[in-house]
Protein backbone atom coordinates (compact mmCIF):
# COMPACT_ATOMS: atom_id res chain seq x y z
CA UNK A 1 0.00 0.00 0.00
CA UNK A 2 2.45 2.10 0.82
CA UNK A 3 4.20 2.19 -2.59
CA UNK A 4 0.56 2.82 -4.02
CA UNK A 5 0.89 5.76 -2.08
CA UNK A 6 4.86 7.33 -2.86
CA UNK A 7 4.13 6.48 -6.61
CA UNK A 8 0.71 9.06 -6.18
CA UNK A 9 2.63 11.69 -4.39
CA UNK A 10 5.11 11.84 -6.97
CA UNK A 11 2.73 11.65 -10.23
CA UNK A 12 0.87 14.64 -7.89
CA UNK A 13 4.39 15.91 -7.29
CA UNK A 14 5.07 16.32 -11.27
CA UNK A 15 1.68 17.48 -11.76
CA UNK A 16 2.31 20.41 -9.72
CA UNK A 17 5.86 20.93 -11.05
CA UNK A 18 4.28 20.79 -15.08
CA UNK A 19 1.51 23.61 -14.05
CA UNK A 20 4.29 25.82 -12.78
CA UNK A 21 6.58 25.89 -15.84
CA UNK A 22 5.25 28.20 -18.16
CA UNK A 23 8.31 28.39 -20.72
CA UNK A 24 8.24 27.56 -23.99
CA UNK A 25 10.02 25.15 -26.00
CA UNK A 26 10.09 24.34 -29.63
CA UNK A 27 11.77 21.29 -31.15
CA UNK A 28 13.54 20.69 -34.63
CA UNK A 29 12.92 18.04 -36.14
CA UNK A 30 15.06 18.39 -39.40
CA UNK A 31 16.60 21.00 -41.22
CA UNK A 32 16.61 20.29 -45.36
CA UNK A 33 18.55 22.38 -48.32
CA UNK A 34 15.22 20.91 -50.28
CA UNK A 35 11.52 21.63 -49.33
CA UNK A 36 10.27 18.86 -50.36
CA UNK A 37 12.43 16.57 -47.98
CA UNK A 38 10.89 18.87 -45.36
CA UNK A 39 7.36 18.71 -46.10
CA UNK A 40 8.38 14.73 -45.54
CA UNK A 41 9.39 14.91 -42.91
CA UNK A 42 6.93 17.53 -41.64
CA UNK A 43 3.61 15.15 -42.59
CA UNK A 44 5.71 12.00 -40.59
CA UNK A 45 5.61 14.26 -37.77
CA UNK A 46 2.19 15.45 -38.10
CA UNK A 47 0.87 11.73 -37.74
CA UNK A 48 1.76 12.02 -34.36
CA UNK A 49 -0.81 14.75 -33.68
CA UNK A 50 1.70 17.25 -32.96
CA UNK A 51 1.99 21.04 -33.69
CA UNK A 52 4.25 21.09 -36.80
CA UNK A 53 5.39 23.38 -39.87
CA UNK A 54 8.21 23.98 -42.35
CA UNK A 55 10.46 27.64 -41.69
CA UNK A 56 12.11 28.52 -44.75
CA UNK A 57 15.40 30.27 -43.55
CA UNK A 58 18.31 31.93 -44.88
CA UNK A 59 21.56 30.59 -43.18
CA UNK A 60 23.63 32.95 -45.43
CA UNK A 61 22.99 35.33 -48.37
CA UNK A 62 21.94 32.92 -51.33
CA UNK A 63 21.53 29.72 -49.18
CA UNK A 64 17.93 28.51 -48.16
CA UNK A 65 17.19 26.11 -45.71
CA UNK A 66 13.75 24.54 -44.38
CA UNK A 67 13.00 23.68 -40.85
CA UNK A 68 11.12 21.66 -39.29
CA UNK A 69 9.65 22.93 -36.38
CA UNK A 70 7.30 21.38 -33.65
CA UNK A 71 5.70 23.27 -31.17
CA UNK A 72 5.64 25.26 -29.36
CA UNK A 73 5.09 23.75 -26.16
CA UNK A 74 4.61 25.17 -22.37
CA UNK A 75 6.74 23.14 -19.46
CA UNK A 76 9.94 21.09 -20.29
CA UNK A 77 7.98 18.04 -19.31
CA UNK A 78 5.24 19.00 -22.06
CA UNK A 79 8.19 19.26 -24.46
CA UNK A 80 9.99 15.88 -23.38
CA UNK A 81 6.95 13.95 -23.75
CA UNK A 82 7.05 15.50 -27.59
CA UNK A 83 10.37 14.48 -27.74
CA UNK A 84 9.48 11.00 -27.16
CA UNK A 85 6.13 10.92 -29.45
CA UNK A 86 8.88 11.64 -32.38
CA UNK A 87 11.32 9.48 -31.09
CA UNK A 88 8.19 6.93 -31.16
CA UNK A 89 7.73 7.91 -35.20
CA UNK A 90 11.20 7.44 -35.76
CA UNK A 91 11.96 11.19 -35.78
CA UNK A 92 15.24 12.39 -33.49
CA UNK A 93 14.64 16.42 -32.25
Amino acid sequence: MNKIKENLEKETQKEAEKAKDTTRYTLQAGSFKNKADADRRRATAALSGLPVKVQKVTVKEGEEWYRVVVGPFTGKENAKDARQTLQGEGIDS
